[in-house]
């Protein structure tokens, strides 16, 4: 990613988006903020997965205590968003319950928020976990060859237009949607 940078800050900024995230970033702890930083923007690691740009222009609190060692999430108060990483080798138990479990947490702590969750989810069944919180599908086209890897579930879909797919960026096999 760090190779891509000035293709993803143009993307970003091109595109005025609020929230740009990453995934498969294949950052390590080697890599420093201010390497991949886009002006304007603050910029947020988990693991070597997730890297998400949040525009300066939000009202922002990172919720580090819904993090959980063994899953690559990120959560953000912006009434709240959520952005995943789940690798294709992983269990989709293990990562519903999560997202049930730290769900339920953010919404006792903000009730009446609403609920953006996002990423790269590989080949993830949700389940009942749409249902459950009303999050509607805002990723309808393949981001992946012909396959929706890269997901976006809300439950403010009437704000959204459809996704746009982009082009992937540098060498990466996954489009862009925004």
């Amino acid at each position: 990613m760090v190779n891509k940078i000035d293709e993803i800050c143009g993307s970003v900024t091109g595109n005025s988006a609020d929230i740009a995230v990453i995934t498969e970033s294949w950052l390590t702890s080697l890599v420093k903020d201010q390497f991949i930083n886009i002006p304007g923007y603050m910029t947020y690691q988990r693991g070597g997965g997730l890297c998400t740009f949040i525009s300066l222009r939000l009202d922002f609190i990172e919720l580090c205590h819904l993090r959980d060692p063994e899953i690559e999430s990120q959560s953000f108060v912006i009434k709240p968003n959520r952005t995943v990483y789940h690798p294709p080798q992983n269990h989709d138990n293990k990562l519903r319950a999560y997202l049930f479990s730290s769900l339920d947490l953010a919404l006792a702590s903000y009730p009446n928020s609403a609920i953006v969750v996002l990423g790269d989810f590989n080949h993830f069944k949700q389940g009942n976990l749409c249902s459950s919180f009303k999050l509607k599908r805002l990723i309808t086209k393949p981001t992946r060859g012909n396959k929706i890897l890269d997901q976006a579930y809300s439950t403010m879909s009437q704000y959204y237009d459809e996704a746009l797919i982009l082009p992937p960026v540098g060498l990466s096999d996954h489009s862009s949607a925004f």
